[in-house]
């Protein structure tokens, strides 16, 4: 298995943030390594969805784990590559400001492998992009 997790602290409610979340055509806003997203049906467990990195080919991933206004992930399967890859989005609350965690799991066959090989350029922009959602939460949240 391969790990990564970023965290970054916000004065906006995770209501905010999770409005951002759902709205998954426009996750290219924050997330400047995507260059398309879509969802195909309400965000709930079980839903389907792509999202196309920069360059790249789309990704196609299952919703997993929703809890509206705290925590979602969405999961990738490779299966030709022996892994999947697991993104999840983890909002608390800590006297009146909201923590914000993004963090991959990378598990399968052939994780530790290839997640030392790809995690790093998969997770390199998350930084970037939750600083991104913060800032559009907050401008939002005014």
């Amino acid at each position: 298995m391969w790990e990564y997790q970023n965290s970054v602290v916000t004065t906006v409610s995770p209501r905010s943030i999770w409005n951002l979340y759902l709205n998954v055509a426009e996750w290219t806003k924050w997330d400047k390594s995507i260059s398309d997203a879509k969802l195909d049906g309400s965000f709930e467990n079980g839903t389907t969805g792509y999202l196309t990195p920069i360059g790249q080919e789309p990704l196609y991933f299952s919703l997993k784990e929703v809890k509206e206004n705290k925590y979602f992930s969405n999961v990738t399967y490779i299966k030709q590559a022996g892994i999947q890859i697991n993104f999840y989005h983890l909002l608390e609350t800590e006297e009146n400001k909201t923590k914000v965690t993004h963090g991959v799991i990378i598990s399968g066959q052939n994780a530790e492998i290839l997640g030392k090989q790809i995690g790093p350029a998969i997770t390199m922009g998350i930084p970037e992009a939750m600083s991104n959602l913060v800032s559009l939460a907050e401008k939002k949240s005014l």
